[in-house]
C-alpha cells in the first residue's frame, strides 16, 4: 500500500513539472508578450510552492524551504495583474475609466502587499521565518 507522504510527493512533483513545462511553453510561443511572461511567473511562483511542499514531507524543518514557501503569495499579484491585462481589451465601457484608474492603484499595491507578507513570514511553517529572525514553533 502506498504511503500517504508518498502520494503527496508524487502529486507535487507531477503538479511541479507540468507549470514547469506549461511555463516554458507559454514564453516559447510568443517571447515578447508582456502578457505571455506574466502568465510564466505565475506559473513559476506556483512551481516553487510545489516543489516546497514535496521537499518538506520528506524533510521537514528546513528553513531555506520554508523561505522558498512564502513565495506563493506573489501569485496573487501575478494573477490579478495578468487578468487585468487579459481583460482589459475585452471591456470596452464607459466604466473602463473607472476600472483602469483604480487598477493604477490596486496592481502596484497588491505588490508591495505581496512583498510585505513575504517578508514578515506569514505563511505557516515550521521552522517559523520572518525578516524578525527563526524559531521553532512549540511541539504540540
Amino acid at each position: 500500500m502506498l504511503d500517504i507522504i508518498l502520494i503527496a510527493t508524487l502529486v507535487n512533483l507531477l503538479a511541479l513539472a507540468i507549470s514547469l513545462w506549461l511555463g516554458f511553453y507559454i514564453v516559447t510561443r510568443s517571447l515578447h508578450s508582456q502578457v505571455s511572461w506574466l502568465a510564466a511567473l505565475t506559473l513559476w511562483s506556483l512551481t516553487s510552492y510545489f516543489f516546497c511542499n514535496a521537499v518538506l514531507d520528506n524533510s521537514p524543518g528546513s528553513v531555506l524551504m520554508s523561505w522558498l514557501r512564502q513565495l506563493v503569495i506573489i501569485v496573487l499579484p501575478f494573477w490579478l495583474h495578468l487578468t487585468y491585462l487579459l481583460l482589459r481589451d475585452r471591456v470596452k465601457l464607459r466604466a473602463q475609466s473607472r476600472l483602469l484608474a483604480l487598477n493604477r492603484v490596486a496592481i502596484p499595491l497588491t505588490y508591495v502587499v505581496a512583498v510585505i507578507l513575504i517578508a514578515l513570514g506569514v505563511l505557516p511553517s515550521n521552522p517559523v521565518v520572518s525578516i524578525f529572525g527563526s524559531q521553532q514553533l512549540p511541539e504540540s
